[in-house]
């Protein structure tokens, strides 16, 4: 009976490798794979890889053995790990997306199986979310797999927004219905905000993408990745480390303004501020370092930048203009100076007094 023997050698083999004893684990598994070659059978020989024994699930783990052991699990079209839990296949996955290991095939087993992502770390940009939202220099959602619901969005989706610039996680429902139905009663905007949250799970594909407990709405982000989250998390854990190469990395997250020219209700406006001054600090705290480490090249790149996509920040204008100048690129600094003048008489209509021509 190959079949109850593979099986019940790997159960031996899990065990010993949950009591610590490697070796006898390692003999279980040695086992398998004479089994496998006896037999000529490719799953027995996928069962004795892809398990936790041989692979671990740590950031150190072999990723050659992972890599055979999922190239084999697409050969055969596998889309199950047998006596793996689902936190471990999720972790695994994790690092072969990290490596580019079987991208596809580790995307659509995360997708099949419904994976939350691998808590305690950073997710690979490359991993499935079900739901990706776009705040930030322009609003959309993209599904990986279902199509966009059918009907009326707009209330919808501006719920969505609603909730993201209030914070994501544990809304108050009386909040949102202040928000977006000041004029109701309270059960009235109640009816309507259970309504239009109905609606947009539906427009989203899953019924778990939002969360409502305990008189709070929360995105679920083990199935809806929001990037204006993503860039708070990341930025703010940035500069508690003050470490500058994770702080370049979370500031090519922002990609503009929150939900430019979508929404100007208060929590909006509240919203992009919070953020806009989130991200100026952490460039703020870059040009410094770069000013003092003498690295001009990064001092400029990194201003172009951050005045690309915040025109009305005087202070780094100013810096800006000043650095090309010291570096002896004077028709940098007046083009830039131009520039600036366009962007502050359009907006604001008036130069501020702390940005001199040069």
């Amino acid at each position: 009976m190959p079949f109850g023997a593979a099986y019940n050698h790997l159960s031996a083999a899990l065990v010993a490798h949950g009591l610590g004893d490697a070796s006898a684990a390692e003999d279980h598994l040695a086992r398998i794979d004479t089994i496998a070659r006896e037999t000529s059978s490719r799953w027995f020989d996928y069962l004795a890889r892809f398990n936790p024994v041989r692979l671990g699930t740590s950031v150190d783990g072999d990723l050659q053995a992972l890599a055979e052991a999922l190239a084999l699990g697409r050969s055969l079209e596998s889309y199950s790990a047998p006596f793996l839990r689902r936190e471990e296949l999720a972790a695994l996955l994790a690092r072969a997306l990290e490596a580019d290991i079987e991208r596809d095939y580790c995307r659509e087993v995360i997708c099949r199986l419904q994976l939350a992502p691998p808590a305690g770390r950073e997710v690979p940009a490359s991993w499935p979310y079900p739901v990706k939202i776009r705040t930030l220099g322009g609003f959309g959602v993209k599904l990986e797999s279902a199509s966009p619901g059918s009907g009326n969005r707009q209330r919808p989706l501006e719920l969505l927004q609603a909730i993201i610039a209030l914070g994501t996680r544990k809304v108050p429902v009386a909040q949102l219905c202040d928000a977006l139905w000041p004029d109701l009663e309270g059960d009235l905007a109640r009816q309507n905000l259970k309504t239009t949250l109905h609606r947009l799970r539906k427009h989203l594909g899953r019924d778990d993408s939002l969360l409502w407990r305990e008189g709070c709405i929360s995105i679920n982000e083990d199935a809806v990745l929001v990037d204006a989250l993503r860039f708070e998390q990341a930025l703010t854990a940035a500069l508690a480390a003050e470490n500058d190469a994770q702080l370049r990395e979370a500031l090519q997250l922002y990609r503009g303004p929150f939900l430019p020219g979508e929404n100007n209700a208060h929590w909006a406006l509240s919203a992009r501020l919070r953020l806009r001054n989130l991200y100026l600090k952490g460039v703020r705290r870059l040009l410094d370092h770069d000013l003092g480490a003498g690295d001009h090249e990064a001092f400029l790149h990194l201003a172009e930048q951050a005045v690309a996509l915040e025109p009305l920040a005087e202070d780094i204008q100013s810096a800006l203009i000043q650095a090309y100048l010291h570096s002896g690129r004077r028709g940098d600094a007046h083009l830039a100076y131009e520039r600036c003048r366009a962007e502050f008489m359009a907006r604001l209509g008036e130069m501020p007094a702390s940005i001199t021509e040069p």
